[in-house]
C-alpha cells in the first residue's frame, strides 16, 4: 500500500508539470486558435534562464522562477508581435503552424549553438530535502511542482472569470470580431495571452530542472506530453489541463512502477486514442468562452 501511495505521488509531480505545460498550451490555442510547436522550446528557455540567472547572477533559485516567466514571456511577447500577427488573418491555420513550427527548429538550433549540448541540472535548495509523511517520502521541490501546478490553474482560472482583462479574452475567444467592436484590443489580448503561455511553459521547466537534467532537447518531449494533456482535458479548457496533466502522469507512473517504464509512452498515446474516440472534447468538455 505504502508503495502504491508513493508512486501515485511520483505521478502527481510528473503531472504537475503536464500541467503547466498544457495550461500555457491551451490558453494559446483557446484564445488565439494558433497551435503553438514551438511550445517545447519556451519551456527549455525557461529552465536555461533559470539555469544562468542562479550561476552567473546568484539569484536564489524562487527568484529565478518569475524572472524566468518573464523574460521568456516578454520573449514571446515579441514573436507574436514579429512573427504570428502578420499571418493572423491568412485563412486556415496552416500559416500558423508553419510559423510556429518553424520557430521550434530555429530556437533548438541557436539554443544548440549558444549554450552547447552538454547537459545540466538547475541547482535548489529543495532538490535534495526530503519530507516523510505517512511512509511516503517526496523532496520538497516535488511538493514545490505540485503547488505551483494547482495555484497556477486555479489563479488563472479565477482570473479569466474574474478580472476585466480575463472577460476581454474569454470575449476575444468567442467571438474577436464582435469584441473588437464592443471597444476590447483585441491585439494586446493575442499579444499577452502568447506571452503568458510562454511563461507558463516557462515555469514548467523551471521546475523540472533542479529535478531531472536539461539540456537543448527536452522540449521535444514536452510538446508531446502537452498535446496529449490538452487532448484528454479538451482543447480550451483551464480544468482540462489539470485533469489530463495529473491523469496522464499518474497513468505514467504507476505503467513504470509496475509494468516497464518502455511502455509508459505507449500508455500515453493509447490516452489519446481513448479520449479522442470516447470524449471528442476531451473529459471537461469546457472551453474558455463557457
Amino acid at each position: 500500500m505504502d508503495t502504491l501511495l508513493q508512486n501515485l505521488v511520483n505521478g502527481l509531480v510528473v503531472g504537475g508539470i503536464y500541467t503547466l505545460l498544457a495550461l500555457g498550451l491551451t490558453v494559446i490555442f483557446g484564445i488565439l486558435d494558433v497551435v503553438n510547436f514551438s511550445h517545447g522550446q519556451f519551456y527549455m528557455l525557461g529552465a536555461f534562464t533559470v539555469y544562468y540567472a542562479g550561476r552567473f547572477l546568484n539569484i536564489p533559485y524562487l527568484m529565478t522562477i518569475p524572472i524566468a516567466f518573464l523574460v521568456v514571456g516578454a520573449f514571446g511577447l515579441l514573436c507574436e508581435r514579429l512573427l504570428l500577427r502578420p499571418v493572423r488573418f491568412r485563412e486556415g491555420h496552416l500559416p500558423g503552424v508553419m510559423v510556429t513550427y518553424a520557430l521550434m527548429i530555429i530556437l533548438e538550433y541557436l539554443a544548440l549553438i549558444v549554450f552547447g549540448p552538454d547537459p545540466r541540472r538547475i541547482p535548489s535548495p529543495f532538490a535534495d530535502e526530503t519530507i516523510e509523511v505517512a511512509s511516503i517520502i517526496f523532496t520538497q521541490q516535488q511538493l514545490l511542482v505540485i503547488v505551483f501546478s494547482v495555484a497556477f490553474v486555479i489563479g488563472f482560472n479565477w482570473f479569466i472569470k474574474r478580472s476585466r482583462f480575463g472577460r476581454a479574452m474569454r470575449a476575444v475567444a468567442l467571438d474577436k470580431r464582435t469584441a473588437a467592436l464592443m471597444g476590447v484590443n483585441v491585439n494586446l489580448v493575442y499579444m499577452m495571452t502568447f506571452a503568458f503561455g510562454c511563461g507558463i511553459a516557462a515555469v514548467a521547466g523551471s521546475l523540472l530542472g533542479p529535478m531531472l537534467s536539461m539540456n537543448t532537447h527536452m522540449g521535444h518531449m514536452a510538446i508531446i506530453k502537452a498535446f496529449i494533456v490538452v487532448i484528454l482535458g479538451g482543447l480550451g479548457s483551464i480544468p482540462g489541463a489539470l485533469v489530463g496533466g495529473m491523469l496522464l502522469g499518474v497513468v505514467e507512473g504507476l505503467t513504470s512502477a509496475y509494468v516497464t517504464t518502455a511502455y509508459k509512452d505507449i500508455v500515453g498515446f493509447s490516452l489519446v486514442i481513448l479520449a479522442l474516440l470516447l470524449f471528442p472534447n476531451g473529459l471537461t468538455g469546457k472551453s474558455f468562452s463557457k
